[in-house]
């Protein structure tokens, strides 16, 4: 009889299961701008939604431009302490913050306003309606966790693509069908005019920056076979990350990083620790596959007396059953 060797198959691939579902950027991958602090940005438009840990505070700006009046957005804008927005617009979907929400002169047609503190609307057009009743769609302290712990187990991974350099031009060249990861030096990346990257269409491919001050600036990015859907340059190390004169074909993973993003584009999400800057957000989520976490021995200690409890109670029929 097969059953108990099922049942620890079944129960093996439910802890992978479960890893899985942790993988990839998580629910900061939901947003195109996740500060794991605070976010400060100005005179520029985001088409997705934007997250604050505390603060988060918009001068002329436009969020939510491209997403969908549906439920899938209820909250454009998510902060854990306070939102503050002046001269502009939240085009699609409403806004959660756990403290005060300061409006003047914003313009959000189609979502409510929710906060746990003040509202103060000063010329603003909200015909959704206020609420004193926050609604976070999760908690700030797992999300920062988890974006910590992929950056950090993504940083630690061996390199399998090749990487060439010069003049200027810096070619990264994977030929695997799942992930092609490549390693480079701060140093080099500044030096860098040209970032070309080939991989196969539909491959994930992650570049891991080492650095504790990086630059993402003034190069132009160029991909061949892979999409900026399946890009994820990832900066474990960095305190600082200046971004700018650029347009990201891809996600950036910097979540220790004060980040200043200005005149530039990203074609992806951007997870910092505080973010800073009047670039561009194009809303274009995060889809590649990246490697699970190792589920805890705890986890799999508990799985396994699981099984070993219904182990025992078969035996324990059997022997009533032939009794």
């Amino acid at each position: 009889m097969r059953t108990p060797s099922l049942l620890v198959s079944s129960l093996l691939l439910a802890a992978a299961v479960s890893s899985a579902s942790a993988a990839n950027l998580g629910v900061a991958g939901d947003y195109n701008l996740f500060a794991l602090g605070s976010a400060s940005l100005y005179n520029s438009q985001t088409q997705g939604r934007i997250a604050a840990y505390t603060d988060l505070k918009l001068v002329n700006y436009g969020a939510g431009t491209a997403l969908a009046d549906d439920a899938a957005y209820p909250s454009t804008l998510v902060a854990g302490e306070h939102i503050t927005g002046v001269n502009g617009s939240i085009l699609h979907g409403g806004v959660s913050a756990g403290g005060n929400v300061t409006f003047t002169r914003i313009a959000m047609p189609a979502g409510q306003v929710n906060a746990g503190g003040r509202i103060v609307l000063n010329s603003c057009y909200t015909p959704g309606g206020v609420y004193h009743a926050p609604e976070i769609p999760f908690n700030f302290d797992k999300v920062r966790q988890s974006c910590l712990g992929t950056s950090a187990r993504l940083g630690a991974l061996g390199a399998n693509g090749v990487l060439h350099n010069a003049g200027g031009v810096l070619t990264l060249t994977g030929t695997k069908p799942g992930l092609n990861v490549f390693r480079l030096s701060s140093a080099v990346l500044a030096r860098t005019n040209v970032l070309d990257i080939s991989a196969p269409p539909g491959a994930t491919v992650v570049v891991n920056v080492d650095g504790r001050i990086d630059r993402l600036a003034a190069l132009d990015m160029k991909l061949h076979g892979v999409d900026s859907a399946h890009v994820l340059l990832n900066f474990p190390k960095a305190s600082a990350l200046a971004i700018g004169r650029i347009d990201v074909e891809g996600s950036v993973l910097a979540p220790n990083a004060d980040v200043s993003f200005s005149n530039g584009d990203i074609d992806g999400t951007l997870i910092g620790d505080n973010l800073r800057g009047n670039g561009f957000g194009r809303l274009n989520t995060f889809q590649g596959s990246l490697p699970a976490p190792t589920p805890e021995p705890g986890t799999l200690l508990t799985l396994l007396l699981g099984g070993a409890a219904v182990f025992g109670m078969i035996g324990r029929r059997r022997l009533a059953r032939s009794a």
